[in-house]
């Protein structure tokens, strides 16, 4: 089957699924409201769902974290109102604890405070149905450092190199056989942290026949923490969190596309953004992901002699909240 016929078929699957989910669940249209970054899954859902309002964290803190320029293009061009809550490092400071005891265990992941902050903000306004865009930067090559792996495994792929395949098993140290498990446990090793059994499970009870892009997503999908973190803190606060996206059938039919759908040319989610444009403005074209709520933490913090993305001291400080 053709790239062309493929992304038909996943468009006409990702409209019946959230379709699907809507009418199944009850929720009729601008009877809900939506987490929305101004990214291409949160913009895309909101096209299709038409929400009552969105709500959004903005980043005052330069072009690396702010996304409000395709926030509001895409707000304007769906006539949806975003309600704007600024993170200040008082207002970060101020919920860092209450953030880390709901969650109950300490996490890598930037977004925690935000959430919080954002789910208080929502609980305040009397928001009870909230949808959310998580699952297709699992379900189809979403994250930047899985263009890491792509570009590894292309080396296998250059003619040129057909003779040297054995050198770039060493500089790789990867096993000849298995190239893809090999690849996928490196993965594995940078993001989860080299768990032995964990990765032997996983790849014994959870992997499909899939490539290696959808092994990837689909180890992002079982073992990583959004959905749980979003999960504890609507159950504190009160609010029913829906994921329109996730859906067996759907998760199942991305994992089984080919690679060059999902990453191609250095540009991750490329299928997905291709459709998508068919619904937002000519800004999105060219947009980057830029991770949605996810903190500058050590800058809201205080914490200026680190590096923007060391968390050493970030995980520190949620163990001593914790007592661990």
């Amino acid at each position: 089957m053709g790239d062309k016929y493929l992304l038909g078929l996943l468009e006409d699957k990702l409209v019946d699924t959230v379709s699907s989910y809507l009418q199944n669940n009850g929720l009729r249209e601008r009877e809900y409201h939506i987490v929305f970054s101004g990214g291409f899954d949160s913009s895309l859902l909101a096209a299709l769902t038409k929400p009552m309002m969105g709500y959004r964290i903005k980043f005052p803190y330069g072009s690396m974290f702010d996304e409000s320029r395709y926030a509001e293009a895409v707000a304007k061009h769906l006539n949806l109102f975003v309600n704007e809550i600024v993170i200040t490092p008082e207002l970060f400071r101020e919920n860092f604890e209450a953030a880390v005891r709901v969650m109950g265990e300490p996490t890598t992941h930037l977004s925690l405070v935000p959430l919080y902050i954002l789910m208080m903000k929502m609980v305040q306004d009397g928001v009870k149905d909230v949808l959310s865009g998580e699952g297709p930067d699992e379900y189809l090559g979403g994250y930047a450092r899985q263009i890491i792996f792509d570009e590894l495994k292309k080396l296998y792929e250059i003619p040129e190199l057909r003779n040297y395949h054995g050198m770039v098993d060493r500089e790789l140290g990867i096993p000849i056989q298995n190239k893809d498990r090999a690849l996928l446990r490196k993965y594995y090793d940078l993001i989860y942290g080299g768990d032995d059994k964990t990765f032997s499970e996983f790849c014994n009870d959870k992997l499909g026949n899939y490539p290696l892009q959808g092994q990837i997503g689909k180890m992002d999908m079982e073992l990583g923490h959004i959905e749980k973190m979003e999960q504890r803190f609507a159950k504190h606060f009160g609010i029913n969190f829906h994921y329109p996206y996730i859906n067996k059938e759907l998760a199942e039919f991305c994992y089984k596309l080919p690679d060059h759908l999902k990453i191609r040319n250095g540009v991750t989610k490329w299928g997905f953004k291709k459709i998508a444009m068919k619904y937002l403005p000519e800004i999105m074209r060219d947009r980057q992901k830029m991770g949605g709520p996810v903190a500058p933490v050590n800058e809201l913090m205080g914490w200026t002699d680190l590096d923007k993305f060391d968390k050493s001291r970030y995980l520190e400080e949620q163990k001593k909240i914790l007592g661990l």
